[in-house]
Order: structure tokens, then sequence, then C-alpha cells
């Protein structure tokens, strides 16, 4: 899943960028009959996990792959879109409650709303798969990736000049001045 905002004059060449909007991707391992309802009920939890209208996504705004369309066949993809689902605060707090510190501690202590929605772009993803681990036997589990991707621009007015060795005015700024918060502590994972 992935929710973009975008104000900016020139595009992004990232693997992480995206459109405006809300994009959602699933593969359903379910028998065939099963995957509309299985997406109506992923969409629709994800709509309450992250305040937004992810819901809307049903089988006339979905994209279902042919058996043919993909290798190996896949009749269990879903694909949907909402390109003018605003994105706000209220998606990000709860994609921020799924990292290991929540905006407490290390990076993500950075991560101040207000600098993020005043930014040029913002893209949050996340991505869970289930995996199948083969050391002293089967285990089975479930990996969460996340990414944040923004565009800021320093604010000029806050910032310092220093001079470099060749005598040119280079700005002085630090990620802290950026964002308008300072990392707070460490992330510790166990």
């Amino acid at each position: 899943m992935a929710a973009t905002t975008a104000s900016f004059p020139k595009p992004l060449l990232n693997f992480n960028a995206k459109p405006p909007g809300v994009e959602l991707w699933a593969v359903f391992d379910v028998p065939k009959d099963q995957v509309d309802a299985s997406w109506k009920n992923l969409t629709h939890t994800l709509s309450g996990l992250f305040c937004a209208s992810i819901n809307f996504l049903e089988s006339s705004t979905t994209y279902s792959a042919h058996e043919w369309g993909f290798h190996p066949p896949s009749g269990g993809l879903r694909y949907g879109t909402l390109p003018h689902e605003a994105v706000c605060t209220e998606n990000l707090t709860p994609w921020l409650k799924l990292l290991p510190c929540r905006d407490k501690a290390g990076l993500s202590a950075l991560l101040d709303r207000p600098s993020i929605y005043r930014g040029f772009y913002h893209s949050q993803w996340l991505r869970l798969t289930s995996s199948e681990f083969h050391s002293n036997g089967m285990e089975s589990g479930v990996v969460l990736e996340q990414a944040l991707t923004v565009v800021l621009q320093p604010n000029s007015h806050k910032m310092s000049t220093t001079f470099s060795s060749e005598t040119k005015l280079q700005p002085s700024w630090s990620l802290s001045s950026i964002f308008g918060r300072k990392v707070t502590g460490r992330c510790v994972l166990t």
C-alpha cells in the first residue's frame, strides 16, 4: 500500500516515488471464489487502520489479474488505486505506530508531521509479505517493510552561512533544522 502527496515541480526518479493518492496491491492465496471477499475484507480493514477511504476500492475500481497475465498464474492478484485520495496526518500516525520505536526515538523522532506535510513531496508505503524460513524446520512469519520518502527545502530564514575553503558562502543546515525536531535517544532493536 502506498499513500502519497505531491506538489513537487520536477519529476522524481526514485523507485519508492509514487503518484498522488492511494495504491494497493494484494495477492491472496485462497480459493478463487474467496478472492473478492478477501479483497473487500482487506480494504475495509486498511481503511479503518489508516483512516483512509481505501474501502472504496471495490470491484469496479479494481484490477483483477487474468490467469494468463502473470507467471506463475496469479488469479488471486488484485490492484486498486484512488488517485484523488487526500493524504494527511491521520494517515501518517498509524503508519508511525508500526515502527519499532514509533516516533519517539532514533531517526523517526525527526518526523514532525507539520514539517512533512509542508514539504514538496511525501510518500509512505508499507509491504507485508508472508515468509517461510527453512532453518531447523519450517517456520512461517510475516515481514513488514516500511518506507517514507519526503522532499523538503531547508528554511532559508533560519539557515546560517559559513565560509568554505573556496571563500564562497555555503548554507548551513542540519536534519534537525529541516524537520524542526532533534533526534532523541536510540531505537534499540532486540
